[in-house]
């Protein structure tokens, strides 16, 4: 892999993992401290995120196979120019 690509994926995934943790993380004091979230409440604000992680592939994934075409989409995405 090309030393420039390989930084700039390295930054995207820091960024994406960074901010997914900052909200997470302060999640639960956020709930609690503005709309006073019980305990149940709190854990249920958690586990919605950990079932939408386990479902949301299967529902992007029929979405795409419904009304993506692959060759053309390979195409679009591989044809774009670098920024």
């Amino acid at each position: 892999m090309v030393l420039k690509t390989r930084i700039q994926l390295s930054f995207l995934f820091f960024l994406e993992f960074f901010i997914w943790g900052a909200w997470f993380v302060t999640m639960g004091t956020f709930l609690s401290q503005e709309f006073s979230a019980s305990g149940g409440q709190l854990a249920m604000a958690y586990e919605t995120q950990s079932i939408g992680a386990i479902i949301a592939p299967f529902i992007i994934g029929l979405i795409a196979d419904r009304y993506l075409v692959p060759a053309e989409d390979n195409l679009r995405w591989h044809m774009k120019p670098n920024l």
